[in-house]
This record gives structure tokens, C-alpha cells and sequence, in this order.
């Protein structure tokens, strides 16, 4: 029984995968076959064919190239997003999308292009679900992009997302919170004041770092979040660090605020 992308469930068990290998002079289609001992294996041996089927197609570094409008793209977003979604944009631009698909023709682009990059993520760099969906996400606009400078460019390719890991999340109990806050409160330095203040206050490290005095006002005992901190990697030609610490304002709206005392904190 098909369980989708023809791939099969054979009768002795074993998975099979059929791709489009060719054509044969007439015009019909020559199929390839994969197997796997489950469905995740044919499926990765499956994306793993049409993807060096496709890297046989016809390559060129030009105007027509995808990195051509992958850097279009980035230029256009360098000063409508800031600064740290520009730079993420950047790597994920620069380690991903633009060396496995950066030289093919706009013409050769498919969806099985795109499973085979996806499946490289996936089984070849052991990509997050969380970051390759981040990756795919930034390939999708790009495309969209193109499909603006040029209308016969198809923009509705499908793009399957991997499932996102789910993971629960592992809080502290209430006695390792006591634990921890004996543990802080003992020889406080700045280190344990900032762990102490995130852990009672729910701030993060980014907020906890780029606060002022200014923030604090110890006589109505509040602290007014609107700013914070990030390591960044520096994307400057003429850069000699490769990071630079950036404050900024917070990712929302909603991550302004005004903190007051409620509790014992």
C-alpha cells in the first residue's frame, strides 16, 4: 500500500521508492527504483537520486544563476529588517542556499530540486527540523522574490517542511529553585546577580544584558525592559572581530514592558 511519493510498502517487507530516471527516445518515461528496510530510509535514498539526477542539469554563473537574485534578495532585506534577522538571513544564505543551489539556471529549478536539498540538510548535515524549516522559509521568499522580476519563473513549488521536534521543556522544581537561589545569594558577584535576576524575574539573558540604571527605579521597585543585547557575527568587509555586541530593540512589541514588585523578588 502507498503511503505517498510512491514509495510501497513490499510484500517481503521492504520499502520501495520509484523516481523519474529518464526518457526513452520514444518519449516514455523510465523509471528508477530505491528500497529501504522502512519508509524514512526509500524515502531518503529516493530524495538522495533525484537530487543527483538534477545536479546533471545544465550550471552557470550568471545573471540567470538563482545567486544572482539571492543576493538581489539579501539587498533588498538589508535595510528593512534588523540588524541580527539580517545577518541570520545572511548565514543561512551563505553556508546553505547559495552553494548547493546558488549556480542552476532559474530554468532547471523543480521540486525535486528542492527535495534533495532539503534531504542534504536533513540526512547529509544533520540539520535541526527547527533550522532547515528556518532555511526553507528564507528559500520560499527568495523564490517568491523572483517570481516578481520574472512572471514566468514558478513560484508555487512545493516545499515540504520537516516536522518539528517535539521536545518538553524541563523546568525547575520548586526546591531547585530554592536550591539555586541559596546557591546565587552566596558570594554574589555580577555573574550570580544576573542568573538570579533572570531566574526571579523571567527576563532573558539579552534583556538582563543590555540593562541600565536608568531601566531601574528602586524607589517605585520597578525595571523597564526595552532593550537587548546580542552577539552577532560580523558580516563587515573591513571587520577584524568576528562578532560584534549589538543593542537593540526587543524582537516584539509585546517584549516592552515595565516590571513591577509583586513578590518577593
Amino acid at each position: 500500500m502507498a503511503k505517498g511519493e510512491n514509495i510501497f510498502k513490499r510484500k517481503d517487507g521492504r520499502w520501495e521508492a520509484r523516481y523519474v530516471k529518464g526518457h526513452q527516445p520514444s518519449g516514455k518515461i523510465q523509471y528508477g527504483f530505491c528500497y529501504g528496510k522502512s519508509y524514512k530510509e526509500a524515502k531518503q535514498k529516493v530524495a538522495e537520486m533525484k537530487f543527483s539526477i538534477i545536479q546533471a542539469a545544465p550550471k552557470e554563473i550568471s545573471s540567470d544563476s538563482f545567486a544572482h537574485y539571492c543576493e538581489e534578495w539579501l539587498r533588498s532585506k538589508q535595510s528593512r529588517v534588523k540588524p541580527a534577522t539580517y545577518v541570520k538571513y545572511e548565514t543561512m544564505m551563505r553556508r546553505h542556499i547559495e552553494p548547493a543551489l546558488g549556480e542552476y539556471c532559474l530554468s532547471v529549478f523543480s521540486t525535486g530540486l528542492i527535495e534533495g536539498f532539503c534531504s542534504t540538510l536533513q540526512y547529509e548535515k544533520r540539520l535541526s527540523s527547527k533550522t532547515i524549516r528556518d532555511i526553507l522559509t528564507c528559500l520560499r521568499s527568495v523564490i517568491r522574490y523572483v517570481g516578481r522580476q520574472i512572471p514566468s519563473m514558478p513560484t508555487a513549488l512545493e516545499i515540504v517542511y520537516p516536522k518539528e521536534d517535539q521536545k518538553e521543556m524541563r523546568v525547575l522544581s520548586l526546591s531547585e529553585q530554592t536550591q539555586l537561589t541559596e546557591y546565587l545569594l552566596t558570594d554574589m558577584d555580577a555573574c550570580k546577580f544576573g542568573i538570579l535576576l533572570a531566574l526571579l524575574t523571567g527576563l532573558r539573558i539579552g534583556e538582563v544584558c543590555a540593562l541600565r540604571w536608568s531601566d531601574i527605579n528602586l524607589k517605585e521597585k520597578t525595571i523597564h525592559i526595552h532593550a537587548t543585547m546580542q552577539r552577532l557575527r560580523n558580516i563587515s568587509e573591513t571587520g577584524e572581530r568576528k562578532t560584534t555586541v549589538m543593542i537593540g530593540s526587543p524582537k516584539s512589541d509585546k517584549s516592552l514592558r515595565t516590571m513591577q514588585k509583586v513578590s518577593q523578588w
